[in-house]
C-alpha cells in the first residue's frame, strides 16, 4: 500500500515538474527555485536524477529569450552545480533586458505610371536590423570568464562582481619578527607577542602536557620546535607585585 503511495506521488510531483514552463518576461529565478523544490521532492521519494539531468531538464523550460544561453551552454559543455547556474541565469536574465528588440523597417515606395517607354515597378525594400547578443556588438566574440558572447572579460559583469567581492572580503597578513641574542635562562619582555614561551619547565605552577605535533612554534631558519605543555607562571617582584602569565607554551627546542 505504502509503495503504492509513493509511486503515485512520485508520478504527481513529475507531472508537476512537466508541466512548470516559465513565462515569458518573469523573474527567472522563481522559476528556477520552483523547479529545485520539485527535483528535491523527486529525490526524497526515490528518484535518482544527477546535476547535469537537473540543469538540462530546467533549459528545455525556459523561454526563447534563453536561447542563445542554452546554445552557448549546451556547446561549451558547461557543467555547474545548480546554485551556479541559477547565478548564470540571473546574469543572462539581466542582459536579456537591456538586449534592443529586433526592429524591421518596411519602406514602400508609391506606384507611377509608365514615362518614356520604361516601366516602373513596386518597390518593396526592406531593412532588417538584427538584434545585437546580449546588447553589445557580436564582433566582441565571447568572454573567456563566462564564456558567454559579446563582451570581453574586462566588461563581464560576472568577473566585474567577483572581482568585487573578493576586494571587499581581502585579508592583509601581518608578520612580526623579533629577532634578539639573549640567554635562555633570562625572560625577554615583548608586549606585542602573542604567545609566551619558555624552554624550561622550572616556574610552572600547572601544566597540561599537549600532544606532539598539536601546537608547534617556528624558529627563524624555518624549523619548527614542538610544544610539550601549556601551563602558568608566576612572577613575584620586590614591589610586592605579581604577574601570571597564563598559557604559556613549554618549547625546549626553541
Amino acid at each position: 500500500m505504502f509503495g503504492d503511495q509513493g509511486r503515485s506521488a512520485k508520478q504527481t510531483t513529475m507531472r508537476n515538474l512537466m508541466n512548470t514552463k516559465m513565462v515569458e518576461g518573469t523573474p527567472v529565478r522563481g522559476h528556477v527555485m520552483k523547479m529545485i523544490g520539485l527535483l528535491n521532492e523527486l529525490e526524497v521519494l526515490g528518484a535518482e536524477i544527477d546535476n547535469d539531468s537537473q540543469v538540462e531538464m530546467i533549459l528545455q523550460f525556459l523561454p526563447d529569450s534563453f536561447q542563445q544561453f542554452c546554445l552557448n551552454y549546451n556547446m561549451n559543455k558547461m557543467s555547474l552545480s545548480l546554485a551556479h547556474f541559477l547565478n548564470e541565469l540571473q546574469v543572462a536574465e539581466t542582459l536579456v533586458k537591456k538586449a534592443p528588440s529586433m526592429a524591421l523597417n518596411v519602406e514602400k515606395s508609391s506606384t507611377s505610371k509608365p514615362q518614356g517607354g520604361q516601366k516602373k515597378k513596386n518597390a518593396h525594400k526592406a531593412k532588417a536590423i538584427a538584434p545585437l547578443t546580449w546588447g553589445v556588438k557580436k564582433s566582441k566574440g565571447k568572454c573567456f570568464h563566462c564564456k558567454m558572447p559579446g563582451h570581453w572579460k574586462a566588461h563581464c559583469p560576472v568577473f566585474l562582481t567577483k572581482k568585487k567581492n573578493n576586494r571587499s572580503n581581502s585579508l592583509s597578513l601581518v608578520v612580526e619578527t623579533f629577532l634578539a641574542v639573549v640567554s635562555t635562562t633570562s625572560w625577554c619582555v615583548d608586549s606585542g607577542a602573542t604567545d609566551h614561551i619558555c624552554t624550561t619547565l622550572q616556574g610552572f605552577q600547572e601544566t597540561r602536557k599537549m600532544i606532539r605535533g598539536e601546537v608547534s612554534v617556528f624558529k627563524a631558519d624555518g624549523s619548527a620546535a614542538p610544544v610539550l605543555a601549556l601551563g602558568n607562571i608566576t612572577f613575584s617582584f620586590d614591589s610586592g607585585r605579581v604577574l601570571i602569565l597564563k598559557d604559556v607554551l613549554y618549547a625546549p627546542a626553541v
